[in-house]
């Protein structure tokens, strides 16, 4: 994998919850809580996450880059999982194209639960394990991932909580990839079809927009006394 496909996010600032509700997003917090070896290490770690303590974070295939400030230390580290075999990449790259609206779904964030279901059902295992983080972290602490690795994984499920694509590009495929594969699978530009797919879920909406508008209008007319068709 290239080094110009790797990513850089800003600093993501303090927030008072950790919750994540996207199934993708999930499943990845549950392999953080999963490799952790102490109890303690996860909830400090989760605790420095929520408190702003990482810095930028820069995601490659197979890897997240980042610093984590902890008290009166900064601490560098790097956090390495296995990439997806080019049998399995290339069974993602027909799933992404074989549905109906799915290349705009996951180019503009979102991940339709027949998409998930058809990923797993062809046997492409995104989701990684706990076994599967390999972290090196400054500190040096014995048990990795630390608690500043665990910060960092923490927040990378937020990431992919606004951005699926972050999962696919750190097990080995970033978004120009995955467009160039996807070229022979489909007529036309992926990127084109994408914000086609997109205008088109935009229409659908408009009517239910134009509705709403109409239903506030009524409202502010009774509010304001009014009152609707027929009242005295």
């Amino acid at each position: 994998m290239s080094a110009d496909h790797a990513r850089t996010y800003p600093r993501i600032a303090p927030r008072r919850s950790g919750t994540v509700r996207t199934e993708w997003a999930r499943g990845w917090r549950s392999a953080v809580e999963e490799s952790a070896y102490e109890d303690r290490d996860l909830k400090r770690g989760m605790a420095l996450a929520r408190a702003g303590a990482v810095g930028q974070l820069t995601v490659t295939a197979g890897l997240v880059v980042a610093a984590v400030t902890d008290g009166e230390e900064t601490y560098g580290l790097r956090v390495e999982l296995p990439l997806l075999d080019p049998v399995a990449s290339q069974t993602l790259v027909e799933v992404v194209g074989s549905g109906a609206g799915w290349i705009g779904a996951l180019l503009a964030g979102t991940l339709p639960e027949a998409f998930v279901e058809a990923t797993e059902e062809a046997g492409v295992e995104l989701l990684p394990y706990g076994g599967e983080f390999d972290a090196v972290c400054a500190c040096e602490a014995w048990a990795q991932p630390c608690r500043h690795a665990i910060a960092v994984l923490t927040q990378v499920s937020w990431l992919m909580e606004a951005e699926p694509l972050v999962l696919v590009h750190v097990r080995g495929l970033a978004r120009p990839e995955l467009l160039e594969q996807l070229q022979p699978l489909v007529s036309g530009d992926p990127e084109e079809m994408a914000e086609e797919e997109m205008a088109e879920e935009d229409a659908d909406l408009v009517p239910g927009i134009e509705a709403a508008e109409e239903a506030t209008a009524m409202l502010g007319d009774f509010t304001t006394g009014d009152g609707p068709p027929g009242r005295a």
